[in-house]
């Protein structure tokens, strides 16, 4: 019933705006990596949907998640998945998917922190002459974290509009390495430290009957 109210609130305003955001696990690090001995540098951010973000149970034990990953390495004469010599220097940028399975290591409930072990997988397509790459990695995460679900809205003469969220929110840190291979069997390390933050399922509208 309140989706049909919302539906017909937005059929009748001049003016509505409504979205929905999935439950999920963003990322973002510095990254090191080290193709045929040169070592390199650069940035790493993933989002994805992630099912313990989506969840009430503060004592979920698993999580597994599949999501969009982008990179952009520092160019030290040589890309991460390019075997030849980068004589204009410019950094090279990767993005593709992950999927990635975790296990609850230990969950303090009084003080709102949990750890997390997993295994992500990952393929990654390389700009420019870089070559296309599959990576296994594992990560360890630490988070502090609070599930619940509410809502709030508001309304004036002209319109109004409601949120609600559903689900796990946390702010963890996160390290993750592992063996890096490009398709024609070039193989490297990788390894990643950074910030990790989780949302629930959120929704939200608003409307506006004036139209000015």
């Amino acid at each position: 019933m309140r989706l049909v109210a919302i539906v017909i609130l937005c059929w009748g305003a001049s003016g509505c705006v409504a979205g929905t955001l999935p439950p999920t696990r963003s990322d973002i690090g510095t990254t090191l990596q080290q193709p045929n001995g040169d070592l390199q540098t650069g940035v790493r951010m993933s989002t994805g949907v992630h099912y313990a973000s989506g969840t009430l149970n503060e004592k979920q034990d698993y999580d597994i998640g599949i999501g969009y990953v982008y990179e952009r390495v520092e160019a030290s004469g040589q890309d991460i998945t390019d075997k030849e010599v980068m004589d204009d220097g410019r950094p090279r940028s990767s993005q593709g998917a992950y999927v990635s399975v975790a296990r609850l290591m230990t969950n303090n409930l009084r003080e709102s922190n949990r750890t997390w072990l997993g295994i992500k997988a990952e393929y990654l397509r390389a700009s420019g002459a870089g070559e296309d790459s599959v990576s296994i990695l594992a990560r360890g995460t630490w988070e502090i974290f609070g599930a619940g679900e509410g809502g709030s809205g508001f309304s004036d003469d002209c319109g109004g509009g409601a949120g609600y969220a559903y689900g796990t929110t946390a702010l963890g840190l996160f390290i993750e390495g592992g063996a890096r291979r490009s398709l024609d069997n070039e193989a490297s390390f990788a390894a990643t430290a950074g910030v990790s933050v989780r949302l629930p399922f959120l929704f939200g509208f608003a409307y506006n009957l004036c139209g000015d």
